[in-house]
């Protein structure tokens, strides 16, 4: 709507790489997640890593959680009965960390095997959510 045809030929070559991007048309171009190196696993090599992305803390954790997504990066790893996920999850502020915390900890207290803690990435404060199955 405000770029015309341009911009929508600008969004199909350099399309977004985040779900925050998808939700933010604005923040594309103008706005790169933080990136977050891969979290520590407690002993044995992760089985899978990636992105959770804006969206999955908005459906997960709720909107206030996900508005304020800056990056993350989540490692999966096998345990002798189960799979564990650790996700470090940085916000574009302080206060957006800030959310995401609250709303972890709702999460945290409704099941067993989970923890939050915060944990300093590169000089930035941050969160760790691990959960195991």
């Amino acid at each position: 709507a405000d770029g015309g045809e341009a911009a929508l030929d600008a969004a199909i070559a350099d399309p977004p790489i985040t779900s925050e991007q998808v939700l933010h048309p604005e923040l594309l171009g103008v706005e790169a997640p933080i990136v977050v190196p891969t979290p520590p696993t407690d002993g044995s090599a992760g089985i899978e890593d990636g992105m959770v992305g804006e969206l999955v803390f908005d459906i997960w954790l709720g909107q206030a959680a996900g508005d304020g997504w800056g990056g993350d990066h989540y490692v999966t790893w096998l345990v002798d009965n189960g799979a564990c996920t650790r996700i470090d999850v940085v916000g574009d502020t302080p206060t957006d960390t800030g959310e995401v915390e609250s709303a972890a900890e709702k999460w945290m207290s409704s099941g067993d095997q989970r923890t939050l803690e915060r944990v300093q990435i590169d000089g930035v404060d941050a969160l760790r959510i691990t959960g195991c199955y």
